[in-house]
């Protein structure tokens, strides 16, 4: 694994530690949330899960239930709501014999559909019973930065400093894509590592789709390109995956797109179709609530 360390360290000492763990890990699509969490623990969980892209709430709740029929809970009662989700996997977690009961649910932001508040049954959860164990790591993971930013790590309800830590997981440097490109045997000078740099940014698994043998054009035309180019609907999924209602956002970057010189917000709103007003100041701000942003300075120096 190429510059998680750091990452690595943080679970690791929170399996390892005394009390019950409660870890947010967050960051955009495709950057390796989810590879990180399985190879740090070798994808040895009590309890594993993941949302439904787009998935009602039964459809959520029955793929919950299969999931801790998968982790060794038989013979119970199919759930009407979270909160008897979450009360199986207590008894899950009452039943099982392993010394470190580590519970990892991603793309958390999928299951939260409305009105099904899976928010008050995670609160339940670690409030009233995690917690007040010494034996349970949970961590949870999303795309959707917005969402965990809101929702989990600056919860002003039921969660609200409840989280024991918290990673943000951001795309590698240019040095760490270089890093990432010798550990895949690709041939690679300076100037190449660059273009692709700039064309896939530090996305892990974008890097881990070029092939050896081919140059760099031939990798993209591939990749972006080709009638069935892998990365072609690329754009779509990744603002799906970060916003419940992605169609505005995508109208932002399509209108801006579309002109070669900047607009003004006026001009942008009526060529997009949208209304100016505080919606689209939401939409068009890069800026977290608390100072966070979306964007991590560019390192394009070689170390």
């Amino acid at each position: 694994m190429i510059s998680r360390d750091r990452e690595q360290a943080i679970l690791r000492a929170a399996a390892e530690a005394d009390e019950s763990q409660f870890i947010a890990v967050y960051g955009r699509r495709r950057v390796g949330k989810t590879y990180l969490i399985r190879e740090t623990f070798s994808g040895l969980f009590t309890f594993e899960h993941s949302g439904l892209a787009n998935g009602n709430l039964e459809q959520q709740l029955d793929s919950f239930a299969e999931s801790l029929t998968n982790a060794g809970l038989n013979s119970f009662t199919m759930p009407n709501n979270w909160l008897e989700a979450f009360r199986l996997l207590k008894e899950l977690v009452r039943t099982s014999d392993a010394k470190r009961k580590i519970i990892f649910i991603d793309e958390l932001s999928w299951m939260d559909t409305a009105k099904s508040d899976l928010l008050t049954a995670l609160e339940n959860f670690w409030n009233a019973f995690a917690s007040a164990r010494k034996d349970v790591l949970l961590i949870v993971c999303a795309s959707a930065t917005s969402w965990m930013l809101e929702h989990v790590i600056h919860n002003i309800g039921g969660l609200h400093n409840r989280l024991t830590d918290r990673i943000h997981l951001h795309p590698f440097t240019l040095a760490e894509c270089a890093e990432y490109a010798l550990s895949r045997g690709l041939i690679m000078g300076q100037d190449q590592l660059l273009e692709a740099y700039m064309i896939l940014g530090g996305i892990p698994f974008y890097w881990s789709l070029l092939k050896r043998g081919q140059s760099l054009a031939q990798n993209i035309d591939y990749m972006m390109f080709s009638e069935d180019a892998y990365l072609k609907e690329e754009f779509y999924y990744l603002f799906a995956s970060l916003f419940k209602r992605p169609e505005g956002y995508i109208r932002i970057i399509e209108t801006l797109a579309a002109r070669q010189a900047g607009m003004t917000r006026k001009d942008l709103a009526e060529k997009a179709g949208l209304q100016a007003s505080g919606n689209l100041t939401n939409k068009l701000s890069t800026t977290f609530p608390m100072g966070e942003t979306i964007q991590k300075p560019i390192d394009f120096t070689l170390r």
